[in-house]
């Protein structure tokens, strides 16, 4: 694509050189610069891509993307207040702007996000549109499931997969839109056609640095014309802080608080939940194949958005009710024995805590023990909290690794032990997340409810930077496979 029509609509403050270069590729990463490229010099908390572009250009990059020009460098230099919002524009533009010819929906909230897009999936899909998604799990177009390595992918990669959907007649994209994008304007230049709000609890404070930071990350959806409508949680106060200034129509949900769509008669057991949805005085029974209060929020923000998008609630009703299970989020393990194990993501403090108070009413009287870490090299205020609640809320809990990264396992389980302090609650700390596993299912007596939370769908540990092969999952079955055979 040539220079000129590349940088049309980005938004740029001027050329340097030759607006008629050929660009072969756009890239971030001088190191991976092949000739022809177009490399985007991003100005990071921690290194200035601009102190690369000697090396780009020795690669062969054809031009550079720039805040400041660069003096004695024989290429043409395009000129950004902000090369991460250029790098979007011109993301999307390499693409063909693919994303305005597609009706989107954006998912932003801490907890909540990944199972509101698979049920919003599910959903479109019976009433008859090809579906795309794009989240935490993986990316989805059509039947191709593909590997995700971050929550929203960065902008090459995403309008990349946006044009991939189109190709294989995509008509509906759903997909989850972290902080962290919003922030990084990953998605510069998209207007969703309903942006949606679950909810709000600490998280990610190891980059945002405070709530409100935090917060104003997750208002950018939105801000500045991002969405044409909203759906927001109506329980949660921060969905007044979400709909203030926002120009568009915008729908509330909830239980507790008056609101226009509405979970009546919730009714929450082991194998599901049910309920009324009041919307518009239509009365629509649901039932749900995914158990715990939480997954009725989840439903009601997928329905909004459906909703939004002129499906009936009938067809709603249908789609939801297709739903028996998600990967990593409250998810059964059948291992045969008399108690019962559970696999979930959880890995903040809201989080943890809505699966503990999930757990307790299908214990029956039984014990809750959970078994659970905290990520290194993330929030370190969130990890003596995760211990509080732990003793509050369960019966027995084991304290171990998650995805260490480049901290010492011993270390972090010291700061979560910290926030036990004061409750008589029994527990162990067991580094090797393997045994923390096996102990806690020995500890398992009949009708209990073991917990293993924090990583979910997650088939890997992070241990000093390599990633090897872990899923809860199997732990738990290879584990209980040796248990029956010594009955």
């Amino acid at each position: 694509m040539k220079l000129q029509k590349l940088i049309l609509n980005s938004g740029y403050q001027c050329i340097d050189g030759d607006a008629m270069a050929e660009i072969g590729n756009i890239s971030i990463d001088s190191r991976k610069v092949v000739p022809g490229d177009l490399y985007v010099c991003i100005s990071g908390t921690k290194v200035d891509g601009h102190a690369f572009a000697l090396n780009a250009v020795e690669n062969g990059a054809a031009a550079l993307a720039v805040e400041r020009l660069i003096p004695d460098i024989d290429v043409p230099q395009v000129l950004f207040r902000d090369c991460r919002d250029g790098l979007a524009r011109m993301a999307a533009a390499w693409y063909g702007n693919v994303a305005e010819r597609m009706s989107i929906v954006g998912i932003t909230g801490t907890n909540g996000k990944t199972t509101a897009t698979y049920l919003l999936k599910k959903i479109l899909e019976e009433a008859g549109h090809k579906v795309g998604l794009m989240g935490t799990i993986a990316t989805i177009i059509g039947d191709e499931e593909l590997p995700q390595s971050l929550t929203t992918p960065d902008p090459m990669e995403f309008h990349g997969a946006l044009a991939r959907m189109a190709q294989a007649g995509c008509t509906r994209v759903v997909m989850e839109v972290s902080a962290h994008a919003l922030a990084l304007r990953k998605m510069s230049g998209v207007v969703f056609d309903v942006a949606v709000f679950t909810n709000f609890t600490q998280d990610h404070l190891d980059d945002f640095k405070t709530m409100e930071n935090y917060r104003a990350a997750k208002k950018l959806l939105f801000t500045d014309g991002m969405a044409r409508s909203a759906v927001i949680n109506a329980d949660d106060a921060t969905g007044r802080i979400m709909m203030n200034g926002f120009g568009g129509p915008a729908l509330t949900y909830g239980i507790a608080q008056d609101c226009e769509l509405k979970a009546t008669n919730v009714q929450v057991a082991p194998g599901g939940i049910s309920f009324h949805m009041v919307y518009q005085d239509t009365v629509t029974p649901v039932t749900l194949g995914l158990t715990a209060r939480f997954n009725v929020y989840n439903a009601l923000s997928a329905a909004g958005a459906a909703l939004r998008l002129g499906v009936s609630p009938g067809v709603i009703a249908r789609g939801l009710a297709k739903v028996t299970s998600m990967n990593g989020r409250m998810e059964r393990v059948d291992t045969g024995l008399d108690f019962t194990t559970i696999v979930d993501y959880a890995h903040s403090p809201d989080s943890l805590e809505n699966c503990l108070r999930a757990a307790r009413p299908l214990a029956d009287g039984h014990r809750v023990i959970v078994v659970f870490g905290c990520g290194g090299d993330r929030d370190r205020t969130k990890r003596s909290v995760m211990g509080r609640i732990a003793a509050q809320l369960s019966d027995y809990f084991v304290i171990t690794s998650d995805n260490p990264r480049t901290e010492q396992p011993e270390s972090i389980i010291d700061m979560i032990e910290a926030g036990v302090e004061g409750f008589d609650t029994p527990y162990a700390r067991i580094a090797d997340r393997a045994e923390a596993i096996k102990y806690a299912l020995h500890k398992a007596q009949s009708g209990d409810i073991v917990l293993v939370a924090g990583k979910g769908h997650e088939t890997y540990q992070d241990v000093m930077g390599v990633k090897k092969h872990f899923d809860d999952r199997e732990k738990i079955l290879e584990e209980t496979r040796l248990m029956k055979a010594q009955v």
